[in-house]
Order: structure tokens, then C-alpha cells, then sequence
């Protein structure tokens, strides 16, 4: 598997995200031992893995608590076959949550870093940086 191929893959994944694929899209990307980790952030406060199953019904939830979802790849740094992504997000809250308010537009710097296997992304560690 050339470098291409994971870099391919990953920003596949993540303009399926930003446009709310249906799950099912979501879930080709992943291989069936997928873990997620999330680091603590405005949102998350406590550090948290995820499975592959988890993820997915995170995903089905998503669009109750958020809506108009944009990504903007600022960086890709591709090894082997781990992937480094900077992302721009925005996105407009669709109910109260602590630092805004149904309505407002929320702003976050996300870096997340990839690890693919045999052509499905195996792991994501997510790195994600509010403005509140």
C-alpha cells in the first residue's frame, strides 16, 4: 500500500463526515476493531474511546446536535500508514450546549491522526481545540 492510499482513504472518511454520510457509508471506511480516541475538549471534557460500533451510533446521533457541518483540510501529513489531518470545523449548534446556544455557529481546530490497515482506517486519536 503506497502513502497515497491511506491519504486517499482518510480524506474520503473525512468529507463523508463533514457532510453527515449515512452511517452505512461511514461504517466502509472503518475495520471492524476501529477505536476512536477523543482527547478532552470543550465538548468531551473526559478523554474517551470509542469502538467501531460506538463511533457509528455517535454518527447517528450527530445531526441532533449539530447541523450544517463544514470541513476544511488545512494540513495532510501522510507516512506509511499513518495519516495526520488539520481540519477547520464549523458547524451550527442545534440545541443548548455549554458554551453555545441553539443557533450559534461553533469554530474548532481539529487535528486527528489515522492509522489504516488493509485499505480501512483501524484507529483515529482526535485532537480538538474550541473557540468558546
Amino acid at each position: 500500500m503506497t502513502a497515497e492510499t491511506p491519504r486517499r482513504i482518510v480524506l474520503d472518511y473525512v468529507h463523508a463526515v463533514g457532510r453527515q454520510a449515512p452511517v452505512a457509508e461511514l461504517g466502509a471506511f472503518l475495520a471492524p476493531d476501529f477505536l476512536f480516541r477523543e482527547w478532552p475538549n470543550a465538548l468531551s471534557p473526559q478523554e474517551a474511546t470509542r469502538d467501531r460500533d460506538q463511533t457509528l451510533s455517535g454518527f447517528e446521533q450527530a445531526h441532533l446536535v449539530v447541523g450544517e457541518q463544514e470541513y476544511t483540510v488545512q494540513r495532510v501529513l501522510a507516512e506509511g500508514d499513518e495519516v495526520a489531518v488539520e481540519l477547520s470545523w464549523t458547524a451550527v449548534a442545534r440545541m443548548d450546549l455549554p458554551y453555545w446556544n441553539e443557533g450559534d455557529v461553533m469554530k474548532a481546530r481539529i487535528l486527528s491522526v489515522f492509522t489504516v490497515r488493509d485499505g480501512l482506517i483501524a484507529a483515529q486519536d482526535s485532537f480538538d481545540s474550541y473557540e468558546t
